[in-house]
């Protein structure tokens, strides 16, 4: 929180993209507020590659998958092993981010 001399309060903040890494900052007065992203880290077990997707479940007991893409997996790729718990980042419930133990 910044106080100016005069005038309002305001809060300096970097905001990072999670999809493409992108970093910017904004400024917002004290009282603003803004929408938290539905963005989850979850730890998940690997299950298979079909050529396309990466194959994930959940490890809570409900045994739910979710398949993340090439863009989601990037270098992790090299590091994946089956029955392996890795950390995943869920946007909407889909996956952006994985990230090897």
């Amino acid at each position: 929180v910044v106080k100016p001399g005069k005038g309002q309060a305001f809060n300096r903040v970097r905001l990072r993209n999670l999809m493409n890494g992108r970093v910017w900052e904004r400024t917002y007065k004290s009282g603003e507020s803004v929408d938290a992203a539905d963005v989850m880290e979850i730890e998940m077990e690997y299950l298979y590659e079909d050529g396309e997707f990466w194959h994930f479940m959940k490890t809570d007991g409900s045994f739910e998958q979710v398949a993340a893409d090439s863009a989601a997996i990037s270098d992790s790729k090299d590091w994946l092993k089956d029955q392996e718990v890795y950390q995943v980042i869920l946007w909407n419930e889909a996956p952006i981010s994985v990230q090897p133990p």
